[in-house]
């Protein structure tokens, strides 16, 4: 006998409202008759202030996701909301040792010395894959093209990192107080991840950041991942 296909397409999960959301990305999502309602609400990108008052510092509270499709915008982020009095995490301690590495390996002497040191091993570690991407297509491409993402994406998170800091090692301070692994899931933190460390994660609110996401092909896998992490109140 042939096996019978059954798809799990119905969440019980997330909310009705969310679930519309995710149908641009997955046209055969459904909500269980049950879900609530939710709501999908939209807020500035101005982090400083808005014309109503309301900013992403000042809303977000304990238990909540604030996503991204890149790490670089959550530093900043993270280090509004702590100079607000926000106990704020960013997810992934692996990622913040791997920036700690890296921090040590360029050995800046002085802070102008370091974020020079941070371009020009950007640019390096970009023309170094620029033969290859040359050649490459298809999978081949996607891929080396996510590693370049990768680099400008870690040049951009330690130039923000470096942002009125007086000393390289403090630099090394922000990474450590700012990364950790047991974030997800914590409800006396804010949580700011990436969308690829959130994946399997839920909170009843999250914030993502619309304008960090692409379009097309698994770049939609990854905004439908950024959507569904929210049960009741997805914020753009």
């Amino acid at each position: 006998a042939l096996a019978k296909e059954l798809p799990l397409c119905t969440t019980y999960r997330c909310a009705k409202s969310i679930v519309r959301e995710a149908q641009a990305y997955v046209s055969d999502f459904e909500a269980g008759p049950d879900n609530p309602e939710g709501e999908i609400l939209t807020l500035g990108v101005n982090l400083d202030g808005q014309p109503n008052g309301e900013t992403l510092t000042g809303i977000a509270g304990p238990g909540d996701f604030i996503l991204s499709r890149v790490n670089a915008p959550l530093i900043s982020i993270a280090m509004k909301l702590l100079r607000a009095g926000k106990r704020t995490k960013i997810a992934g301690r692996a990622f913040g040792e791997g920036l700690i590495s890296l921090v040590r390996k360029l050995k800046g002497r002085s802070m102008p010395d370091f974020l020079a040191k941070v371009t020009a091993w950007e640019a390096r570690e970009l023309r170094r894959l620029e033969p290859a991407l040359a050649k490459a297509e298809g999978g081949r491409k996607n891929t080396i093209l996510q590693k370049m993402d990768g680099i400008t994406d870690k040049a951009s998170m330690l130039s923000s990192l470096a942002d009125g800091a007086p000393s390289v090692s403090e630099i090394e301070s922000r990474i450590t107080a700012l990364f950790t692994d047991n974030g997800l899931g914590d409800k006396g933190l804010i949580v700011c991840s990436s969308v690829h460390k959130a994946k399997g994660k839920e909170a009843d609110r999250v914030f993502v950041l619309k304008d960090t996401l692409r379009t097309g092909g698994e770049e939609d896998n990854i905004a439908y991942v950024a959507v569904t992490r929210a049960k009741l109140t997805l914020v753009w």
